[in-house]
């Protein structure tokens, strides 16, 4: 997207937000494709649906004396 900022000869913020939803129009109608199957299937979130557990990835690490970190053993 820098570059076709670029290359429109955007060099501030609120040219950018003119030219945004131009870009996306485009960009959309080049390679959007319609679903395989128009049904909507996601399912709302429950109570007990906590995203930030959800979508954490965490990983263990072990700092030694000399601060390095340790990964994996």
């Amino acid at each position: 997207m820098v570059k076709e900022l670029r290359l429109a000869g955007v060099s501030s913020i609120a040219e950018a937000n003119a030219w945004l939803p131009g870009f996306t129009t485009a960009y959309n109608t080049r390679f959007g494709r319609d679903p395989a199957n128009a049904k909507d299937l996601h399912r709302p979130l429950s109570q007990a649906d906590d995203l930030d557990e959800i979508l954490a990835w965490r990983e263990e690490r072990t700092v030694t004396r000399n601060l390095t970190l340790h990964y994996d053993r």
